[in-house]
């Protein structure tokens, strides 16, 4: 479910919500009002309460956010319930004559992940994206709802609005809380071609950065696992981005730049990356280096 209201379904939210509230306390709803604004092309919504001479302005985005919150929250698709517990949100907030406090959020959070995709494909397809370059690739990291992937793979990342609500505007406690989910979410772990017995077969070994799902969030080994590779292998690694669900590893010790191409193309042919969609990342290599980080290879 988007997070973020657009003018029809803004208006059509506040009218539920408005009715809920008359339903709780007419008296808080007889000092509400609602109102609109915008911005370029974004719109806004606002409740506004009467206290006493005194305005108290919510934006309708924060009240929609914790209604979704309590509506996925609960494990069911109730929404009377989780509209009446918004509209119960707000009432007390006015009662009190405060500004409405969301609480932590916790399932919203928990459903904001990383996505790994390609920087032009962001550039072109995703509007004011927070998100951020992986240096020196043609690879960026985006925030998105996890379950706004779709079997069309179509994204919806998080908006500045919502990063703000939900973050307080830190970028830091965003990729933290964004990180920390994957790694619960989607297990990801490294698979071989071979069981390694001994450094030298790990020098010898092409890593799959893969998940168990296979979603298409396995680029995150990307920033996840290719330190702990290096540190296996002992020596840095070429990394083949062919697409968010196959990312592979080959140890630099491995052969010559000429043999790390042959292996590349061999890859290519079996993965055949559509170029112009959301499956597709990159035609480079990259070496990486730990504590460096990836150099691209001409």
């Amino acid at each position: 479910m988007r997070q973020i209201l657009n003018r029809e379904s803004a208006n059509e939210f506040a009218a539920k919500l408005l009715k809920s509230i008359s339903d709780i306390s007419p008296e808080i709803y007889s000092r509400t009002k609602t109102t609109c604004a915008t911005r370029g092309d974004e719109f806004f919504m606002f409740f506004v309460y009467d206290n006493k001479g005194t305005d108290i302005c919510t934006n309708a985005n924060r009240l929609y956010i914790f209604y979704c919150n309590a509506l996925n929250g609960s494990g069911s698709d109730n929404k009377d319930s989780a509209l009446k517990a918004t509209a119960e949100l707000y009432v007390k907030a006015m009662s009190d004559g405060k500004n409405v406090d969301l609480g932590k959020l916790e399932h919203i959070k928990s459903n904001i992940l990383p996505i790994i995709l390609n920087k032009d494909y962001v550039t072109s397809n995703i509007e004011k994206p927070i998100s951020g370059d992986i240096r020196n690739t043609d690879l960026v990291y985006t925030f998105v709802h996890v379950d706004s992937i779709n079997e069309k793979n179509t994204v919806n990342p998080i908006t500045q609005e919502e990063f703000d609500i939900l973050f307080d505007g830190d970028v830091k406690a965003l990729r933290d809380q964004a990180m920390q989910n994957a790694m619960e979410q989607l297990g990801l772990r490294v698979l071989t071609d071979t069981k390694i017995k001994n450094r030298r077969e790990a020098k010898n070994t092409v890593y799959s950065l893969t998940d168990e799902n296979k979603s298409i969030f396995s680029a995150l080994g990307l920033l996840v696992f290719l330190d702990n590779i290096c540190s296996v292998t002992h020596c840095p690694v070429y990394v083949f981005p062919i697409s968010p669900d196959s990312i592979y590893a080959i140890p630099k010790s491995i052969g010559s730049r000429k043999k790390i191409r042959e292996v590349y193309n061999k890859l290519i042919d079996l993965k055949k990356p559509a170029k112009d969609v959301l499956l597709h990342l990159s035609d480079k290599i990259y070496l990486f280096e730990p504590h460096i980080g990836f150099a691209p290879v001409e």
